[in-house]
């Protein structure tokens, strides 16, 4: 026992412990350096906003970068350029290591067909929801006398040329529907202030008349949520209008203050037209 305490205690055995002690600190220092300059610790690269770009631009730019990116996916977006990138993972201005691989969704070449829907002998209403379910748009309304009360689609229109349910066309392709227009008996003129197209255009249909201008002032700047803030004929009860009788529409972005909550009033005059007839405001 006294010999194995004077051999811990010894020279020999100190100097011994010392060294494996340095050369262990050493390589646990060497480890993490090496391991630093591997994953390149702390160090990151910011990815940079593809959208809009063509594959080729994409290549260029992130090889600059040292990134590089897969086509993950293609999609159809109306109203942006065929065959540029539409969405990207990571996002722009997230932080990646180098050689991290960008995910990039590509804005198809051509837009997909899809199937026209059985809207035949549908109410006008039930027919238009599923139009803008399949992706396809209104156009235009084609009013035709019929023997049935109530406004119920005859036939579609594409391109000028009938076609039947399950037709195939392009995804936001608009088409006219051919409505049945009842017994062409009289209706009361309609309040459509406050209203945006397309909520007025499912009324005055279901009501037999038709919208004949469309006239936006200076304010739109976006069509789809702009509000009618006149009509022609303007609402006043008890006024009747024979049926397919046109409306005038005049729309601005925001309705304005005086309209408020009453739109509409009992008696309104119509202030869209002056005494010489000409239309004022617009």
């Amino acid at each position: 026992m006294k010999g194995i305490v004077s051999f811990v205690f010894s020279r020999v055995f100190v100097v011994n412990m010392a060294v494996a002690i340095l050369i262990l600190i050493m390589l646990l220092f060497g480890t993490v350096w090496y391991l630093k300059s591997y994953t390149r610790f702390g160090e990151s690269v910011t990815v940079r906003d593809l959208t809009g770009l063509t594959v080729t631009e994409v290549e260029e730019a992130l090889e600059a970068s040292k990134l590089a990116f897969v086509v993950y996916d293609s999609v159809f977006v109306p109203g942006k350029k065929p065959l540029t990138v539409v969405d990207q993972e990571p996002k722009p201005l997230s932080k990646v290591k180098e050689n991290r691989v960008i995910y990039i969704t590509i804005n198809a070449a051509k837009p997909p067909k899809v199937a026209l829907p059985d809207i035949f002998e549908k109410p006008f209403r039930e027919a238009s929801k599923k139009l803008q379910n399949a992706g396809l748009k209104l156009d235009s309304i084609i009013y035709k006398p019929s023997g049935i009360n109530g406004n119920f689609v005859m036939d579609v229109l594409y391109a000028g040329r009938s076609i039947n349910a399950g037709f195939r066309l392009p995804i936001g392709s608009r088409v006219d529907l051919v409505v049945s227009n009842g017994f062409g008996g009289p209706v009361e003129v309609p309040c459509l202030i406050g209203l945006s197209y397309g909520t007025s255009q499912i009324l005055v249909t279901e009501l037999g008349l038709t919208i004949a201008a469309t006239v936006y002032d200076a304010s739109v700047t976006d069509t789809m949520n702009a509000v009618i803030v006149k009509q022609i004929p303007a609402y006043q009860s008890g006024v009747i209008l024979d049926a397919g009788a046109p409306i005038d529409l005049f729309f601005s972005q925001y309705l304005p203050d005086e309209i408020g909550n009453n739109p509409c009033p009992e008696g309104l005059i119509d202030s869209t037209t002056t005494e010489d007839g000409n239309i004022d405001d617009f």
